[in-house]
């Protein structure tokens, strides 16, 4: 292995790559897969519609996503880095910032009114595969935004958004925990609070996300 390349194989307190029910997954991944590239592909796949997408904690370990399997592009990315890790392929966390208008349909207007916008951390996982980095982001479940909800083949670039909605690219860091402190600032109490509890507003979000997949369940089965 390149002496370059093995920082991004190393367990982090949130990429617990080395944690038991992580490792065991990564293995029974590992026994269904082909190749490198198809154990990548199949690890996209499982993150990306085996964990619904839901607001979380954003300091959610890959194991407690594994065992809840719910979680936005933050723990998302992470439990996708923290299984490629456990299964030997180099992986990192590419950070974009991106317009908000990606989420006018899938959040409550009061709640979108006040998003950021720009808003700076959407987490990709950023994959090592044939001696390129590739993007593969596993945000949307199939469920929640089919549209959106892309498959990759290990071959190229995967992102959710479009290219009009991407405004920068911030570049890569080998742990989630290099922007943590700024993600958790940037969410400090401030004077633009809404006056509804933090954990009622996610609540309303998450539940909004769940009539979403009743609606497109719905009419999948009436098409």
């Amino acid at each position: 292995m390149n002496m370059e390349l093995e920082g991004f194989l190393c367990p982090t307190s949130l990429c617990d790559s080395q944690h038991a029910a992580v490792v065991a997954k990564a293995d029974s991944l590992h026994r269904e897969a082909a190749s490198t590239r198809h154990l990548a592909v199949l690890v996209f796949e499982f993150v990306r519609d085996s964990v619904r997408h839901e607001w979380v904690s954003s300091a959610q370990p890959a194991s407690t996503t594994l065992q809840t399997r719910r979680g936005d592009c933050w723990p998302k990315s992470i439990l996708q880095v923290a299984l490629l890790r456990a299964s030997g392929i180099p992986s990192r966390f590419r950070w974009f910032e991106y317009r908000k208008s990606a989420f006018r349909e899938l959040v409550p207007t009061f709640v979108y009114q006040r998003l950021a916008d720009p808003f700076p951390f959407h987490s990709v996982a950023e994959i090592y595969l044939e001696g390129r980095w590739l993007l593969a982001d596993a945000t949307f479940d199939r469920q929640l935004s089919p549209e959106r909800a892309q498959d990759w083949n290990g071959d190229g670039h995967r992102l959710v958004f479009e290219p009009y909605e991407i405004t920068r690219d911030l570049g890569y860091t080998a742990s989630f925990e290099q922007r943590l402190p700024e993600i958790e600032d940037f969410f400090a109490p401030g004077a633009e609070d809404s006056g509804i509890p933090e954990d009622v507003e996610t609540d309303i979000v998450n539940m909004n996300f769940e009539l979403i997949r009743l609606r497109n369940r719905l009419n999948a089965a009436v098409e």
